[in-house]
């Protein structure tokens, strides 16, 4: 898990690692184009810390209202995250085209 700060007086961002399928679904596009890979990794990176400066500004996920889980969008990715005190959990980044319903 790797602690992510916006800043010196914004709430941390969380990442969990991924292990499994995705994990090696992403592993697979770095030997296509290691360069746009780690770039793409950076910019996925950086969205997730950003969600730390504004972490209400995006709506909850229907059916998920009970776990507070809430998404962004980054390109053709979904960020699915939820805020536990002062911390910003993300719990997953998937493809816009996953059935995130059955993977969150």
């Amino acid at each position: 898990m790797a602690l992510l700060r916006a800043g010196p007086h914004e709430s941390p961002a969380v990442l969990r690692g991924q292990t499994g399928p995705d994990r090696d679904r992403r592993l697979y596009r770095t030997r296509d184009n290691s360069s746009r890979a780690r770039s793409f990794i950076k910019e996925l990176t950086d969205k997730c810390a950003g969600l730390a400066d504004m972490p209400l500004g995006y709506a909850i996920v229907p059916r998920y209202e009970a776990k507070g889980i809430r998404r962004c969008v980054h390109d053709n990715y979904q960020i699915f995250y939820h805020i536990d005190g002062d911390l910003v959990l993300v719990v997953r980044v998937l493809h816009g085209a996953r059935d995130y319903e059955a993977l969150l």
